[in-house]
């Protein structure tokens, strides 16, 4: 497909503590169609599904990047796998600055905290990259004149124990468990009523029905 200079290639490793972590726009849009469709609930005029991959972005910015990963698979599962690549430990400050407008209406209507639409395996293509603290100016100057602005979500840590993690204001997130969920899943609504039960003590639940419980 191409070439690019090796000082320039973005890569999920190189995360370092002090880090501050950005998405380059809203993410749940993706998880939002897929409640939609799994849940049956009423369809939101608004909402479409039409993700595009950041191309441009990652250019204007790759001289001040650490890392950098496309959330298709979920913003939970890319923060994930840059902590896990990097060796570093990711704390999540908020989500909800994050979250799509559209996606926060289904959320709200089935009783979903916006965990729920970080956690799930489907995505969108915005980027999620750290960038060190000092470069901060620089990356919020290349991104504006790239025409996007990135929303800081949390910040990179030195690994605290042996498996690097995720955490949520502090409280640890089951990654490991949200990785294999959909291969131990029966069927999607057995995948929602366990990632109902996982994410419960993050804000909130839904039942199997996806009603308010």
């Amino acid at each position: 497909l191409g070439l690019v200079d090796r000082a320039r290639v973005l890569r999920r490793s190189g995360a370092r503590p002090g880090d501050e972590v950005y998405v380059t726009g809203p993410f749940g849009v993706g998880a939002a169609y897929a409640f939609q469709k799994l849940l049956s609930t009423a369809p939101i005029p608004d909402l479409q599904f039409r993700p595009k991959a950041r191309l441009a972005e990652a250019a204007a910015v790759a001289e001040v990047v650490t890392s950098c990963m496309d959330t298709s698979d979920g913003l939970l599962a890319t923060l994930d796998q840059l902590s896990r690549s990097s060796g570093v430990d990711i704390r999540v400050d908020d989500l909800e600055p994050a979250l799509d407008r559209n996606a926060r209406q289904i959320l709200t209507a089935n009783a979903l905290p916006a965990i729920a639409a970080a956690a799930v395996i489907h995505g969108e293509f915005e980027l999620c990259l750290t960038v060190p603290s000092e470069k901060r100016g620089d990356f919020l100057a290349l991104a504006d004149e790239a025409g996007f602005t990135p929303i800081q979500i949390g910040k990179v840590l030195p690994l605290a124990a042996g498996t690097p993690g995720v955490s949520l204001q502090g409280q640890p997130l089951p990654t490991a468990l949200l990785r294999e969920l959909w291969g131990r899943a029966d069927s999607p609504k057995d995948y929602l009523t366990q990632l109902a039960q996982i994410v419960g003590g993050h804000g909130g639940h839904f039942d199997s029905a996806g009603g308010k419980s």
